[in-house]
């Protein structure tokens, strides 16, 4: 086993389960310690190994501890400094400002093209923090890149040119991105911008949905494909010229380094640089080229400032996307090769796409055999439109017209795929665990055992330890653990998880038998209940209620077009008759969901010993609000109070007639303002736990007196702006457990 290879491999699993915490992170380092004794000779080997694993993680720990701009959340600011970037929203545009004390990432109405000083003043915030489970987290991404703080800018000052180079890369990029979008028609503009230069800021998001539900997202990221594409070309071109070799090396990597500094030099170019570089230099020198041992050295070199690169998803996925094509060596070869070497790919691929996004799309493996000869198209079409068209915009203007023929071609596949039976398999409870035996045990098969010439981390010694039989028993019991990772056997009978939708309201109910159920769907654009189901491996609800037909309680349900199934939707008397939310429902008809109207003492058995009762479901009052449905979900004895955004009046009626037996939690009306708490049916009822859904207003919320008053009479309370979403998890025959995903304030 190449030693570079194996503390690669060491290095790589010990920052990614770093993160994670616990058992995996001290598995990781078991396994890592058992690699690096195995090799030899071990007296120099070792250190140089263990070394280079530890440097992982003190930089790791460095990056996280960074200097932080002393700043407070809301201050106003003023900074200098030079644009590194910029790119457009749907408001203006972002962009990273770097100041002598650190890089800023800015909001602002004005563009600003990098390369050039401003000054900048406005507000200071600490970027969005995760708040449920499957939502992206904003904070933690620039967190690995060094970015602390974001400034919404009142006003930017352009100070003139920096730095020169940046600035001549910066036009040239957008001259030739621009090309594109004014020479390509329709949507193809934008999808060769983002294939062939790396400019994916001007993609539509519905197109980036579309090519990531049908499997094709990796099109969109310039890669080593890209980089070979342009540099292995000239480099044959200029074997056959003769000359120096080092002039040849020279012509192909300069020619490979510039169209990465115009594409942003992001991990799978810079991977594809450094291989490239070593095959090629290799080849010159007549000696064989060893792919492994570049591609650990490409790990080493792209994540060394910046560990924690290793854990986003982009960077997991164009390594192990190399991995697969390495580890096979020699066996994949005859008529079949074509074939065998996607499939691998795509193998190789899957859990870490399954972990990051939670689904897969079986069709994307057929799709992607079809249709990379259709980008390989559009990719030479385009490079070839845009630097030519560079140099006289006559030949941009004829070439990008016909690159957008193979561009067009690709987003009428993607759309075809999404459509097809079964283009969305969810998967639930997929674990980092998981993810790394599954690759270990398919690396075995593949290489016949870790006894190969380049084997994997278990030879030497330790792997020598065992029979044969015994090691065939270890690869089975591996695959069986990976299951028994995902599958999870532990489900509990109940749970309800209060998601963080800021100034709105959204539940989600699932049952053992794996029905799922949603009580408000939030607000509009806020991406949180799409992004929790998919990381549960959600994919149908058996049923949605809206309390009342306020866009902060049913606004998100459109972002879940497409994404989930819906059997029923059910809304209070009258609210079908307000036009926003009839036309969702109508929408929602043509994909097959009925429409109910629920009435008060609607009751709905959810399992055994599980039921849904619409307590209050009023015909008349001054506003939605007071019309609000009021829902206790009870189970056994114990209840559950979902109060919408009722009004105290209401509540107060509805607690003189009806007592919960024993109310383990219920949400405070409209965000914890004072008039939903100061009636007398808090007293009534009782419950041990309230849980105020509420995210940044400016009205109060949740108002002091109501804390105060939830305080007196001894009521737990949770916040989700605080903790997050809140998930009561109920296992069968035992108390149900209450947990939120922030652990501390953020």
């Amino acid at each position: 086993m190449n030693p570079l290879v194996g503390t690669a491999l060491s290095y790589a699993l010990v920052l990614l389960s770093w993160e994670q915490g616990g058992w995996l992170f001290w598995f990781a380092c078991l396994l890592a310690l058992l690699a690096l004794f195995s090799w030899r000779p071990r007296k120099i080997l070792l250190p140089i190994g263990a070394g280079i694993v530890l440097a992982g993680l003190v930089l790791a720990l460095w990056q996280y501890s960074f200097p932080r701009l002393p700043w407070q959340e809301g201050q106003k600011v003023t900074v200098e400094g030079e644009w590194l970037e910029t790119s457009p929203t749907a408001y203006g545009w972002k962009g990273i400002l770097r100041t002598d004390a650190g890089k800023v990432l800015v909001y602002t109405g004005t563009e600003i093209g990098a390369g050039r000083r401003a000054r900048v003043s406005g507000k200071a915030e600490q970027p969005p923090l995760a708040l449920n489970p499957g939502q992206f987290d904003y904070r933690r991404y620039l967190w690995h890149r060094k970015i602390s703080w974001q400034i919404k800018a009142d006003r930017v000052s352009d100070l003139g040119p920096g730095s020169s180079w940046r600035l001549a890369l910066a036009g040239l990029r957008g001259q030739i991105s621009q090309q594109a979008l004014n020479n390509a028609p329709g949507r193809s503009g934008t999808l060769l911008a983002a294939m062939v230069w790396g400019q994916e800021q001007y993609l539509e998001s519905e197109t980036r949905d579309g090519l990531n539900r049908a499997g094709l997202a990796h099109l969109l990221s310039v890669s080593g494909f890209h980089v070979s594409l342009l540099a292995v070309p000239v480099w044959l071109w200029s074997r056959r010229l003769g000359g120096s070799p080092w002039w040849r090396l020279g012509a192909a990597l300069t020619l490979a380094l510039f169209y990465g500094a115009l594409s942003g030099f992001e991990p799978p170019v810079l991977r594809a640089l450094i291989m490239l570089a070593l095959a090629m230099l290799g080849r010159e020198l007549g000696q064989g080229k060893d792919d492994e041992a570049g591609l650990a050295l490409a790990l080493f070199l792209t994540s060394f400032t910046q560990p924690l690169l290793i854990t986003e998803a982009g960077y997991q996925l164009t390594f192990l996307a190399t991995w697969a094509l390495l580890v096979p060596g020699r066996q994949l070869r005859g008529r079949w090769a074509w074939l065998s070497l996607p499939l691998l790919v795509q193998a190789f691929t899957l859990p870490a796409l399954i972990y990051h996004f939670h689904y897969f799309n079986p069709w994307s493996l057929l799709a992607n055999l079809l249709l990379t000869p259709v980008a390989t198209l559009a990719l030479w079409l385009g490079f070839l439109a845009g630097s030519l068209g560079w140099f006289w915009p006559l030949w941009g203007q004829a070439l990008y017209p016909a690159a957008a023929l193979p561009a067009l071609l690709l987003l009428a596949a993607a759309d075809l795929i999404q459509q097809l039976p079964g283009a969305r398999l969810a998967f639930r409870g997929w674990s980092a665990a998981a993810t790394v035996l599954f690759l270990l045990v398919l690396a075995w098969f593949l290489r016949g055992g870790w006894a190969g010439s380049s084997g994997l981390w278990l030879r030497g010694w330790a792997w020598r330890l065992l029979p044969g039989r015994w090691r065939y028993g270890l690869a089975v019991g591996l695959v069986i653990g990976c299951f028994s990772l995902y599958w999870r056997w532990s489900q509990p009978a109940l749970q309800v998880t209060w998601l963080a939708v800021g100034e709105g309201f959204a539940a989600v109910i699932t049952t053992r038998t794996g029905e799922t159920y949603l009580l408000d769907a939030g607000p509009a654009g806020k991406r949180v209940v799409g992004a929790y189901l998919a990381q549960a491996g959600i994919d149908h609800l058996r049923g949605v209620i809206i309390t009342h037909p306020h866009a902060d309680h049913y606004g998100g349900l459109e972002e879940l077009m497409g994404k989930v199934s819906i059997d029923w939707l059910a809304a209070g008397p009258g609210a079908w008759q307000e036009p926003a939310l009839a036309a969702l429902g109508q929408s929602w008809q043509r994909e097959g969901t009925r429409l109910l109207t629920w009435q008060q003492g609607e009751d709905r058995q959810l399992a055994p010993g599980m039921r849904l009762r619409v307590l209050m479901a009023r015909t008349a009052g001054e506003d939605w609000n007071q019309r609000s449905l009021v829902i206790e979900l009870k189970k056994d004895n114990y209840s559950l109070l979902f109060t919408g955004d009722a009004d105290r009046q209401g509540l107060d009626q509805l607690a003189s007639a009806y007592r919960p037996q024993d109310l383990l939690a219920v949400t405070m009306p409209h965000h914890g303002s004072r008039d939903g708490a100061s009636g007398y049916w808090l007293q009534r009822w009782q419950p041990r736990l309230a849980v105020i859904p509420v995210g940044p207003n400016r009205y109060g919320h949740p108002h002091q007196e109501t804390l105060l008053r939830l305080q007196r009479q001894g009521i737990a309370v949770l916040r989700t702006d605080r903790q997050g979403a809140v998930s009561l998890s109920w296992p069968e025959g035992e108390d149900p457990q209450i947990s939120f995903f922030r652990q501390e304030e953020p």
